[in-house]
């Protein structure tokens, strides 16, 4: 939502006429008679006095704040200059469109949208019927009935106003100030509008081009609009993943904002504080933590020198320490992070008791970091943090983080099988499982190796209790599930895609008896691991009696980093058919 409704609405300059000394409110009819300079007895005056007469009560009552008295007054204005036709009611534009206006804007702030409604609808009109017709007039009506259908929830009713607004003031043949900051207003609100209907490509290029709009002409841009679209710009990037970007078009916002400060523009203290915890959190993506530390301090400070409620710091403080913690985590001061984040913890449940605020998805976050850092010292805690990490996916307002709800299954997962209690790990890879397969298809690819590790968890746990057919098709699906990220060079042992492939090849020739397909998968890992499995090569084929092949592999095996002791080569009984060959003997000399 746009801050045009109520912070800057977008009123024409009040013009030379109606500068003159406006008449007190008169009610009765001898009043009225006696104010139009008539006695009441004579006949009504021409159509066009009583315009002008209406009109400045409309002014008066505006100036009084009673929008549906001024809105009344207006109407009657209106009515007598249509007499006078077409002519005379565009001579009264400039007064009547800013009314129209003005009593939009402030029926809008009291949430009267009918009589807000109908304010713009009749500036549109006189905007719309103008001779010729005034596009910027237009466009400021356009731009804030747009903001009106927004806020009642009619997005498509918004749309068509700010696409209007748009080609008018496009098809302005000399570019103004008022003009240009107009045009980014327009930019950016359309943006916002398009996101909450989840057009992001639509956003991104209104949000640019009210970035574009500004720094393409002559004239010094409007700051503030600049410094928000900029803002809008790069929460639209950061939703994205793209930190970085986020992170330049943050910085500019924030030089926005601070050089109006500077002026003593106070209320963009607010929008201030709310970019430099926008960057601080794109700054932690980044693994900045210093940086990211650095403006949760400045805006701490500027909250302490506003009049900011007790919320806002606690927000800030929290956001502080859990940047700490990312640091102290690491600088390996893994004492010093569950601290800070457990700090972080304590502000996040002072916002919910004091200003019933739950951040939940930060809480859940710092719980995982928290059973992160546990899990090698201390399993209880660390399981009473996955206890809390997954109770606070499961509810309904965090439903759209079934990927960290997966990832937190498996974790606890192989914590839990690293304990000896199988059955429970069991439990919580099905669920992982469970839930990756509900994923969107855009959604799977960046943990499809947390989707092939839980399959491969499960193979093992499978093959643990001697079903060998179970496994070997937990195996499989790790494989398939690896297929668009297969490597394309060398990688080490402990790829999952290597280890899913190792693990399948054993299941082969111990369990299934299909050496053929093993040697298909051993294969397939020499290829991007070489060395690794060129001993397994050379056991397989000699069981199979292609011994030329099997010493072709054990020579391999004798020049990789993973060689065996030379007596546990000669005791394999799977190289024992070797031993007859010539080769044998020269073998382990050269070696």
């Amino acid at each position: 939502m746009g801050s045009d409704l109520s912070a800057r609405p977008r009123t024409l300059p009040p013009s030379k006429k109606s500068a003159r000394k406006s008449l007190p409110a008169v009610i009765d009819s001898a009043n009225r008679a006696i104010a139009l300079g008539a006695p009441p007895t004579q006949a009504p005056l021409g159509a066009k006095h009583l315009a002008r007469f209406h009109l400045r009560q409309a002014e008066t009552w505006l100036k009084d704040g009673k929008t549906s008295e001024s809105l009344k007054e207006l109407k009657e204005c209106l009515a007598h200059a249509r007499t006078e036709g077409q002519t005379f009611v565009q001579e009264l534009n400039e007064n009547l469109i800013p009314l129209f206006l003005a009593i939009g804007h402030l029926e809008n702030r009291e949430s009267r949208f009918k009589t807000a409604l109908d304010a713009y609808d009749r500036a549109y009109e006189l905007a719309i019927s103008a001779t010729p017709i005034h596009p910027l007039w237009l466009a400021q009506v356009c731009l804030n009935r747009g903001l009106l259908y927004q806020r009642i929830d009619k997005p498509e009713k918004g749309l068509e106003d700010f696409n209007q607004a748009v080609q008018c003031l496009l098809s302005l043949q000399e570019s103004s100030p008022e003009q240009i900051s107009l045009l980014a207003q327009v930019y950016r609100n359309r943006g916002e509008l398009q996101e909450s209907l989840q057009l992001t490509e639509a956003a991104l290029q209104d949000f640019t081009q009210a970035i574009v709009s500004q720094n393409s002409y002559a004239q010094p841009p409007d700051v503030q609009e600049l410094a928000e679209s900029s803002r809008k710009l790069g929460l639209l990037h950061q939703h994205q993943g793209q930190s970085a970007q986020a992170v330049e078009l943050f910085s500019q916002s924030i030089e926005g904002y601070l050089s109006l400060l500077a002026k003593g523009r106070q209320e963009t203290r607010q929008n201030l504080v709310s970019t430099l915890l926008n960057r601080s959190h794109a700054f932690q993506e980044l693994e900045m933590y210093a940086a990211a530390i650095s403006d949760c301090d400045l805006a701490l400070n500027l909250v302490e020198e506003g009049p900011y409620p007790q919320r806002e710091a606690l927000l800030i403080q929290a956001r502080l320490a859990t940047a700490r913690g990312l640091l102290d985590w690491k600088s390996q001061d893994e004492a010093q992070a569950r601290v800070d984040f457990l700090a972080a913890l304590y502000f996040y449940t002072a916002l919910k008791e004091k200003a019933h605020l739950a951040f939940e998805l930060e809480q859940v976050r710092l719980h995982l970091n928290l059973a992160r850092l546990w899990q090698e010292t201390d399993h209880e805690r660390a399981l009473g943090h996955y206890l809390q990490v997954i109770q606070g996916l499961k509810s309904q307002s965090l439903a759209s983080e079934a990927a960290l709800l997966a990832q937190a299954y498996q974790e606890r997962g192989n914590l839990l099988r690293e304990t000896g209690q199988a059955e429970a790990a069991r439990h919580d890879y099905l669920a992982a499982l469970q839930k990756f397969k509900h994923l969107a298809p855009a959604k799977r690819l960046p943990v499809i190796a947390s989707m092939a590790q839980t399959a491969l968890q499960l193979g093992l746990l499978a093959s643990e209790k001697g079903q060998a057919q179970e496994a070997h098709g937990y195996f499989d699906k790790a494989i398939q599930w690896l297929g668009p990220v297969k490597p394309q060079n060398t990688v080490e042992p402990s790829h999952i895609w290597v280890q899913s492939h190792y693990f399948r090849a054993f299941c082969r020739v111990l369990e299934l008896n299909q050496p053929s397909l093993a040697l298909a998968d051993f294969e397939e890992i020499e290829a991007v691991c070489p060395g690794y499995v060129s001993y397994d090569l050379a056991c397989l084929y000699a069981r199979l009696g292609q011994l030329e092949k099997a010493l072709d592999y054990l020579k391999l095996h004798l020049k990789s980093e993973y060689r065996l002791e030379t007596s546990e080569i000669k005791a394999d009984p799977d190289l024992k058919p070797l031993r007859k060959l010539p080769g044998w003997k020269a073998l382990f000399k050269k070696s």
